[in-house]
C-alpha cells in the first residue's frame, strides 16, 4: 500500500504476480513503476496480517486502509506500530505476520 501526502491510502494494484515457487518454470513477471513523491509512505506486509478464515481478504484490506488513513500524519514508526496492533487485536491470526515501512 502507498500512502502520498494528502492523498488518501491506495493499493498498489499493477506489477502483481502469484507467490515466489507457485509457480514452478515461470522466471517472467509483470513489473510496474509508480511516483512516490516526498513524503510518500510504502507499507509492505504478509497476507497474514490481512487475511481471516472467516471474512473476505477485501475485508481486511480495507480494514487496513482506514487505518492507514487514521494514522497518516503520525511519525512512520506509529503509524506502523498501531496498525499491526489493530489489525491483529480485532481478530487474531494464527499465520505469520511480516511487515515493513518505508518513507520516501
Amino acid at each position: 500500500m502507498v500512502v502520498r501526502p494528502g492523498d488518501v491510502p491506495r493499493l498498489l494494484w499493477q506489477g502483481r504476480s502469484a507467490p515466489l515457487g507457485v509457480r514452478a518454470g515461470v522466471s517472467r513477471r509483470p513489473d510496474a513503476k509508480v511516483e512516490l513523491p516526498h513524503g510518500s509512505r510504502l507499507l509492505l506486509y504478509s497476507d497474514g496480517l490481512v487475511e481471516r478464515r472467516t471474512e473476505p481478504i477485501d475485508d481486511g484490506l480495507t480494514r487496513l486502509l482506514g487505518l492507514l488513513a487514521r494514522h497518516r500524519d503520525d511519525t512512520l514508526d506509529v503509524m506502523v506500530d498501531a496498525t499491526i496492533e489493530a489489525m491483529l487485536a480485532e481478530q487474531p491470526t494464527h499465520d505469520d505476520v511480516c511487515v515493513l515501512g518505508a518513507e520516501v
